[in-house]
């Protein structure tokens, strides 16, 4: 299981490698705190769609626009310094549905403020050129 461990006062971020991000139609937070994300909701996307519901049930989340689509691989999400020390989930969700950063296994390939302890991995050298302007470091 992969989850985000913010610790404020600094603001985060989180580059992941997945699948077909190019499809993405919103990116949402939920937390183990929910008081420290700004508006909490019931996010109920699929209900009216059979096929999709079942794999997809309501969560509880907050919706943030701070992200951007590298390629169909790769998405880069800035969370604000106002989140509070917590431990975050990434739902990204498209018309297919949603995957959690806590189930789906998103490999997470480069984080700042980077983690305590950075881990080199050369498979991703090529991948984090693309965010050298941001110091960004590989981890595990």
């Amino acid at each position: 299981m992969n989850y985000i461990n913010t610790v404020p006062p600094l603001s985060t971020v989180i580059v992941l490698k997945g699948y077909n991000f190019n499809y993405t139609q919103y990116v949402f937070l939920s937390s183990n705190n929910n008081t420290t994300l700004p508006s909490v909701s019931a996010v109920d996307l699929f209900s009216n769609i059979a096929s999709i519901s079942t794999n997809n049930p309501p969560f509880t989340g907050y919706q943030i626009n701070t992200y951007d689509i590298t390629n169909n691989n790769i998405i880069k999400i800035t969370l604000a310094e106002s989140y509070g020390p917590s431990i975050l989930d990434i739902i990204i969700v498209n018309a297919a549905g949603y995957t959690k950063l806590s189930t789906e296994g998103y490999l997470v390939i480069a984080m700042s403020p980077p983690p305590p302890v950075p881990l080199n991995i050369p498979e991703f050298a090529g991948v984090l050129n693309l965010f050298n302007d941001n110091n960004l470091e590989v981890i595990l």
